[in-house]
């Protein structure tokens, strides 16, 4: 049990810092992003190892018929969200300029791309993970609250929260436009001249929300839908981001319902009179 908690305060924790990560401008600028960049990469590799029993497991039984499809897909989300917590790690050590002032790959614009498309894919990753996994979550706050059993009013509310969650996730997807930025990484492996492009907007106006042209940093709206906020509030930021995470949460939370329902249904007869 004291292992479980460790590891739901870790994934919060993770949770929090990674959002503050999208735009660099808060706290304390490219330190802090450099720092708790590096210092996710050490957390994330202590999640694994805490969980290392269940990818042992799982890897030497993962094309055996007797291993649910819910398991196979957690772990092919996982694999995905290892590759890309490498991909944001290696590209973040090569742009570095604070903690590898001297790294001459820093200037490479496809490196800054690769570096930003990665994390917008992480945090669809985090959210298919979560919501995976949101019955498990749900029982440890229940029994850290002593709940036995949900009530009807309490289920309604809960539906209600998440469309209105859901509702601001999709809102705030438009606003940084979360699409076009899992979209350039097409660019990074592609045209040179997008690369380029897109590697000079992101190189002073921040690597995720904010970038842009030094227009940013007059206040003017520019780059990825900062309107005109320079230095954004840090609980603001942690809502914007995690709302767009959470979009993927309750994708998969009730996609999953769905599919359990449907196949306790019983198969309908084809034979007629």
């Amino acid at each position: 049990m004291k292992k479980n908690w460790v590891k739901l305060i870790l994934d919060i924790a993770m949770a929090i810092v990674f959002a503050l990560l999208f735009n660099h401008r808060v706290v304390t600028g490219l330190n802090f992003h450099e720092i708790a960049g590096l210092a996710i990469g050490v957390l994330f590799i202590v999640h694994m190892l805490l969980n290392r029993k269940w990818i042992s497991r799982v890897s030497r039984k993962l094309f055996c018929s007797q291993v649910k499809t819910k398991t196979k897909i957690g772990y092919v989300v996982d694999a995905l969200l290892l590759l890309s917590m490498a991909v944001i790690l290696v590209s973040g050590i090569g742009i570095s300029k604070i903690l590898f002032p001297s790294n001459r790959l820093s200037s490479v614009p496809s490196l800054r791309g690769l570096h930003v498309s990665a994390a917008y894919f992480a945090l669809a990753l985090i959210g298919i993970h979560v919501g995976l996994h949101w019955k498990w979550i749900m029982s440890m706050l229940k029994k850290a609250v002593r709940m036995k059993r949900s009530t009807k009013a309490l289920a309604f509310t809960a539906r209600i929260l998440a469309a209105v969650i859901f509702a601001a996730g999709v809102y705030n997807m438009a606003q940084v436009n979360y699409f076009s930025q899992l979209a350039n990484i097409g660019s990074v492996f592609g045209n040179s001249q997008q690369s380029q492009n897109y590697g000079d907007s992101q190189h002073d106006g921040g690597h995720y929300r904010g970038g842009g042209t030094s227009a940013d940093q007059k206040g003017q709206s520019a780059g990825h839908g900062l309107q005109g906020q320079t230095s954004p509030n840090i609980l603001f930021l942690i809502y914007e981001f995690w709302s767009i995470g959470s979009v993927f949460v309750i994708i998969t939370y009730y996609l999953e319902r769905m599919i359990k329902r449907r196949s306790k249904q019983p198969p309908t007869s084809c034979i007629t009179a």
